[in-house]
């Protein structure tokens, strides 16, 4: 069944929130979304056995990440005189959602 879920990232003292709802579920390969209110966003992850990692247990997991968002105008007034955005949202942004992507599919066991 498609879900819905809220976020929240916190970003030097800025926050910011959204609503997302599945647009589709392929378990255990694809998930898709959109946001519904909030900071407009969409995206999809693709999760790929490697089972060939070298990892202690043997298996992994590669996630292929697909995100893209409308940024909202403080963050985009702060950076836009500068090239810094790319590497804000990589670093900072990005990583803040996938530390919560992967809690919700430990938590759900997706």
């Amino acid at each position: 069944p498609l879900r819905q879920s809220k976020w929240t990232v916190g970003v030097r003292g800025l926050k910011f929130s959204w609503t997302a709802r599945d647009t589709l579920i392929q378990p255990p390969h694809r998930i898709e979304w959109e946001s519904t209110s909030g900071m407009k966003n969409m995206g999809s992850v693709e999760f790929i056995p490697n089972n060939n990692s070298g990892t202690n247990s043997g298996n992994s997991t590669e996630m292929i990440v697909s995100f893209t968002f409308v940024a909202p105008r403080v963050v985009a007034g702060l950076f836009r005189r500068s090239n810094r955005i790319g590497r804000f949202t990589e670093d900072v942004l990005l990583m803040n959602m996938l530390t919560g992507f992967r809690d919700v599919v430990v938590e759900e066991d997706l």
